[in-house]
């Protein structure tokens, strides 16, 4: 089951591109975590340094 997050990132070359989920309404400490969640994914999957 994959994870529905309130906020996306991507990397599109040396461009980290980052956006809400209009489908997963949030705001405050949700966007925060859901941002740092992903960015560690990313991080831990080397897709980042």
């Amino acid at each position: 089951m994959q994870t529905m997050h309130s906020y996306q990132i991507k990397l599109n070359g040396e461009v980290l591109q980052v956006g809400f989920n209009r489908n997963v309404p949030a705001q405050g400490d949700r966007i925060v975590k859901d941002a740092l969640y992903v960015l560690n994914q990313m991080i831990d999957s080397g897709e980042i340094k």
